[in-house]
């Protein structure tokens, strides 16, 4: 699976980064649920819907530290709108990431297919170990 990089189709968000990334430690297990966020601007460019679904892939490889969100109508990850209109997705605790909470922290995001609607994220520093 090879990746080519694409540039950034908006800039919004702190640093004019249009994704976060966090581990919340909010959840009943006790352990951290990864979250993406995505802008409204983005989410909108990117023609996400309330509701829609998406399979959460990584990159190995050449693309390591990536991840992509890839539409999916039977993908387990829903893509929620907060207050804001910005797109929120829940993706549970990932082993891989780690166990203990992580603050959100900024990235960037690109539409890497208009077709599918895929999108890549950069992980921040901590996901990488």
């Amino acid at each position: 699976m090879a990746f080519e990089k694409l540039e950034t189709i908006i800039r919004s968000g702190r640093a004019g980064l249009p994704a976060s990334i966090m581990l919340h430690g909010g959840s009943k297990s006790g352990r951290p649920a990864f979250i993406v966020n995505l802008s409204k601007e983005f989410a909108a460019q990117a023609a996400i819907g309330d509701g829609d679904k998406y399979d959460l892939l990584i990159g190995t490889d050449e693309e390591a530290g990536v991840i992509r969100l890839a539409p999916n109508a039977t993908g387990l990850i829903a893509a929620q709108f907060n207050g804001k209109g910005g797109a929120r997705f829940f993706c549970g605790h990932i082993e891989r990431f780690g166990s203990e909470p992580r603050e959100k922290e900024y990235c960037a995001a690109e539409l890497v297919d208009d077709e599918t609607g895929s999108i890549e994220i950069t992980l921040p520093p901590w996901a990488l170990a």
